[in-house]
């Protein structure tokens, strides 16, 4: 059949139509596939914030059809990171011919993840054709692209190319190997023309200007660094004295002196035990008469019995040394707790895990502190609390991650709540799996938000319904499943908070902060004499705890001139709920010292650390349990660590955090110890 066009119409005798299609096909003949130019010509980038890429402007031809990007350049964002393993996107033009769409745009092409990830294919059929300007690497639990995880595909005649006119697409791909074979030959080291006549230029500069090679540079900074190791020593610029030796021959105390024999510290260790083995290391440091006292530096020892690690330095002198001083040997010594008098000196991270810095929800087993739970779209990654290796990956019951609430293990039973408010759109369920299948057992309402205890019969816990401004006390009875709830006549809206370290809480009315009682775990009320102290403000949430203490933290608020507050500390026993006393932890309302609701104490009970925003603030404490500093504790202390924690627990050495660091990117495991080795 002959075809022929294009030709005028004469109207009402020979009309001629044409559609889009036979224009597409007519420049089809002469001008192929692909991207204008080159260049920058929509180039694929990033500004490595987030999941956002852009395509600058330019042109592209797909099959006669024009695509254009004008001016500014073209959002585009990826889809979230899968938390274990990698994808690999496209970045793509598309020219769709059928009905319902018939355009050119621009898309990304999400991978699949995947151990070996493969690049998704390219549709091109009679209705759609595709080219690719940049392939997109999606690393695992990362919540930014970088430049470096794009590939740029512009040149690939396979899957873009440049446009050409006339006669068959340039192989660019060949152009661009002989450019770099040719590239690689001038500038190859010690023969390439290029490389030569650089090294010549730069031996006649190096004498004046004293420029290095990054090699020397590098070298240099090795030096320095060992230089600076050494200076942190600093013992050689003191005379050392021993005293006070003991029946197993250690000196207990060691003072290191100036050269005008004024002294510049004194190391005293004390706490020894059975075996002799001092626990406590106090180092004193001492103003240049000699006299005025300038710092205090605290170290915790543990000992174990083969030994064999190497030294850990302090912040201003060498702990390995100076314990040589006191006839220590460093054989046996394994750990040294972090307290609140080492500058620079913060918890390490011994553990961590890449997460996505939104639309997801984490949380830990709030009764033994098992698990990690991290809930994304459709799926729950079940992490090992204390390594953070992934144990199992379950299907998402909840329609959104946001709603996932609450998470506890019990008797090889998983309990995971999901609780969302919105009215418009609520949820209100606990789904229970069997730990060891990791399959669904059984569901109930309504969600928990807190677990408190168990027994052979019930779990005791707080639940709430969406519509419910407040939580209930409830049982569930742990053969059916069924769930009592129990009001309590005396509060209209009662708030409960947990009195660390024991298992009873403080329940105030939210309307009428006097109307309050302690109650255990189990809904008996203990006291209804309460400390005025205690209040619907009162923060009480410090695990650990001193053996005798309670902690509760209250402010005092002015509004003139402006919104301000004082913080102020109660100490409370353990088994009366008596107030000890109370004190002001600041002397002034504008320092507004304030901690975040979460605490724990270490170092033997020497040590309380609380969370102040996403820091970790640690303050000594005497024999007591009390701040040592009173109203000066808002400046003595020292940030241990960023994090906003989620759980803590107790190893034998000390306390390990778990939490989410400040850029919301990763969960995190944090010591309050070092060992020797790291």
């Amino acid at each position: 059949m002959e075809r022929f066009r294009f030709f005028d119409s004469i109207d009402g005798e020979d009309e001629r139509y044409y559609t889009a299609d036979e224009f597409a096909e007519y420049f089809r003949q002469f001008i192929r596939n692909g991207i204008f130019n080159g260049g920058e010509n929509l180039q694929v980038g990033t500004d490595e914030r987030d999941m956002k890429i852009f395509i600058k402007p330019g042109y592209a031809w797909i099959e006669g059809y024009l695509y254009k990007i004008e001016k500014e350049p073209l959002v585009l964002e990826h889809s979230m990171a899968d938390p274990e393993l990698n994808r690999i996107d496209r970045v793509v033009i598309r020219l769709d011919k059928t009905l319902e769409n018939r355009y050119v745009k621009a898309f990304i092409l999400k991978g699949e993840p995947a151990e070996t990830p493969q690049v998704p294919e390219l549709t091109r059929d009679e209705n759609i054709y595709e080219i690719s300007l940049a392939q997109v690497e999606v690393i695992a639990g990362k919540s930014f692209i970088e430049a470096h995880q794009i590939t740029d595909e512009r040149l690939d005649n396979e899957v873009c190319g440049l446009v050409t006119h006339l006669f068959e697409q340039v192989n660019t791909t060949e152009i661009f190997n002989r450019f770099q074979s040719w590239l690689d030959s001038k500038t190859s080291e010690p023969d390439g023309d290029f490389y030569r006549e650089w090294k010549d230029w730069f031996d006649e500069v190096q004498d004046t200007t004293n420029l290095v090679t990054k090699t020397q540079f590098d070298e240099h900074l090795s030096a320095l660094d060992a230089f600076k190791e050494e200076i942190k020593k600093k013992l050689d610029n003191y005379s050392l004295y021993a005293f006070d030796k003991d029946i197993n021959g250690i000196f207990t105390v060691v003072e290191y002196r100036r050269k005008d024999d004024t002294l510049y510290m004194k190391s005293t260790v004390s706490d020894a035990d059975e075996e002799g083995n001092y626990q406590i290391d106090t180092w004193e440091f001492f103003d240049t008469d000699g006299i005025t006292l300038l710092d205090t530096v605290i170290w915790n020892i543990s000992y174990d019995k083969d030994g064999g690690h190497s030294q850990q330095g302090g912040e201003l002198m060498n702990i390995d040394s100076v314990l040589k001083a006191h006839g220590i040997g460093l054989k046996k010594i394994k750990d040294f707790e972090i307290v609140t008098a080492v500058d620079n000196l913060t918890f390490p991270v011994i553990a961590k895990r890449s997460i996505s810095s939104s639309s997801r929800s984490v949380n830990p087993d709030y009764n033994g502190g098992k698990y990690i739970f991290y809930c994304v779209s459709s799926s729950i990654y079940v992490y090992d609390m204390k390594t953070l290796d992934r144990v199992q990956t379950i299907s998402s019951p909840f329609p959104s991650a946001h709603k996932f609430n609450y998470a506890f293990v019990l008797d090889g039973l998983v309990f995971i709540s999901g609780l969302d408010r919105n009215l418009n759109d609520p949820y209100n369920a606990v789904h229970i799996y069997d730990e060891s299948t990791w399959t669904e057992v059984a569901t109930l309402s309504p969600a928990i938000v807190d677990f408190l205890d168990y027994d052979a019969s019930y779990i005791y816990c707080l639940t709430q319904n969406p519509a419910e401004t407040t939580s209930i006390f409830t049982k569930i009875n742990r053969s059916t499943y069924s769930v009592t709830r129990k009001s309590f006549t005396n509060w209209s809206s009662p708030r409960y908070k947990r009195m660390y370290p024991t298992n009873c809480y403080l329940v105030t009315d939210f309307y009428d902060s006097s109307n309050k009682t302690i109650i255990d775990s189990k809904g008996n009320i203990v006291t209804s004499s309460v400390d005025p102290f205690l209040s619907g403000t009162t923060v009480l949430n410090v695990k650990g705890g001193s053996p005798n203490v309670i902690y509760g933290f209250n402010y005092s608020y002015r509004s003139d001139p402006y919104a301000q507050y004082k913080a102020s500390v109660g100490y409370f026993d353990t088994e009366t709920f008596a107030l000890i006393k109370s004190e002001y932890i600041t002397n002034n309302y504008d320092l507004m010292y304030h901690t975040y609701g979460y605490g724990f104490t270490h170092n033997k009970n020497k040590t309380l650390t609380l969370q102040y925003s996403t820091e970790f603030r640690s303050h000594p404490l005497d024999k007591n349990g009390f701040f040592i500093y009173g109203t000066e504790s808002y400046k003595n202390f020292r940030q241990t660590g960023n994090l906003s924690p989620l759980y803590s627990f107790e190893d034998n050495k000390g306390v390990v955090i778990v939490g989410i660091n400040p850029d919301g990117n990763q969960i995190q495991c944090m010591k309050t110890y070092i060992t020797v080795s790291e």
